[in-house]
């Protein structure tokens, strides 16, 4: 009778820490949301104090900050789509 290795191994092995890694950017992220909101209700509220550069800064971390979010799901979604192939091809074997 032959043994087989049921051990993980390859990406499949590393997707517990990833997903610890992807929850950690993940909580970055909406903490940095929450600050663009916060900042961007500062400046409604005191705009006179702000000024036009303020207002760049606010566009500039949105566009950066939703960039990430962005690159975060799409990142998301191809490692589902990688497990998602991985266990079709398995089930085919």
């Amino acid at each position: 009778m032959t043994e087989t290795n049921t051990a993980p191994s390859g990406r499949a092995a590393r997707l517990p820490q990833s997903r610890g890694d992807a929850a950690k950017v993940l909580v970055l992220l909406v903490l940095l949301e929450a600050a663009l909101a916060l900042f961007v209700w500062l400046s409604v509220h005191w705009m006179d104090e702000v000024g036009p550069l303020g207002y760049w800064i606010v566009v500039a971390f949105a566009v950066a900050t939703s960039a990430a979010l962005a690159l975060f799901a799409v990142s998301l979604f191809f490692d589902a789509l990688s497990v998602l192939l991985g266990v079709l091809s398995r089930d085919k074997e």
